[in-house]
C-alpha cells in the first residue's frame, strides 16, 4: 500500500538565518535552535517575525524546554 500524503503550508516563520535544527514548543511559544547559533522565540497565535531569544558562538543541535528551563546542545559538545 502506498500512499501519498499531501501537506499545505498554514504559515511561514522567518527568523533564522541558517539551517534549523531544532524544535520545541512552551504553551503557545515556538522555540527553534540552528546553525546560526541562534535560539528564536515566536509566539505561534501571531504573524509575526521571531526574535532572537539566546545567541551562542556555534551551531545548536538539540534544543529542550520545560517551564523555567531551557538546554541547549551545541557542535563542540556543550550544554
Amino acid at each position: 500500500m502506498n500512499r501519498k500524503i499531501r501537506f499545505a503550508n498554514s504559515r511561514v516563520l522567518s527568523g533564522h538565518l541558517g539551517s534549523i535544527y531544532s524544535l520545541c514548543t512552551l504553551g503557545d511559544e515556538l522555540l527553534s535552535a540552528g546553525g546560526d547559533g541562534n535560539i528564536v522565540l515566536w509566539d505561534i497565535r501571531l504573524e509575526k517575525p521571531g526574535i532572537v531569544f539566546a545567541n551562542v558562538a556555534t551551531q545548536i543541535y538539540t534544543l529542550s524546554a520545560h517551564q523555567e528551563l531551557m538546554v541547549a546542545g551545541s557542535m563542540n559538545g556543550a550544554l
